[in-house]
């Protein structure tokens, strides 16, 4: 395209068509420019943070290849608020698969992360690494006993009690 054809498109456009067009040139840009992040990095972070079990791999992946750059940098940092915010029943937390969260885009949501709850604070409840201080079998996604054993076992958990060891 010459220049004075690209010139005529241009003042043909209206304001907000230029305007427009700008601010996609700009997010591209800004896409195009920015720093990826790894996918692994999001997996471990996100089960580190909900202490749900590393489960449906595959179909994460599919969903966070699906995402822009910023939206994977927005999943990443978005975890703990999203956990935060999860209202917390006797059972537990209604804690949502990562390719769920991945599909969901629930990282876009508006958090509403409370310090102090009904329940007492924050801290009394979750470990340093973000993990409950006491679990029960029915908030591990496992399909017997054993495999809640082995669970409390890793994680450091009395599986008799559901109490935290650290």
């Amino acid at each position: 395209m010459k220049n004075s054809s690209v010139r005529e498109i241009f003042e043909m456009m209206s304001h907000q068509e230029l305007v427009d067009l700008c601010m996609s040139y700009r997010e591209i840009i800004t896409e195009v420019g920015s720093e990826d992040v790894d996918f692994n990095d999001f997996w471990d972070a996100y089960h580190k943070i909900t202490s749900m079990p590393k489960t449906d791999m595959q179909p994460a992946k599919k969903h966070w290849n699906r995402l822009t750059k910023k939206e994977r940098k927005s999943a990443l940092d978005n975890i703990e608020n999203y956990f935060l915010s999860l209202p917390t029943y006797s059972s537990g937390k209604p804690i949502k698969k990562a390719r769920t969260y991945l599909a969901d885009k629930n990282f876009l949501d508006e958090f509403v992360v409370k310090k102090n709850t009904q329940h007492g604070d924050l801290s009394d409840r979750y470990r340093s690494d973000g993990k409950p201080i006491k679990i029960s079998i029915e908030q591990v996604a496992v399909n017997n006993w054993a495999e809640f054993v082995q669970y409390c076992k890793e994680n450091e958990y009395d599986p008799e009690t559901g109490e935290s060891l650290i």
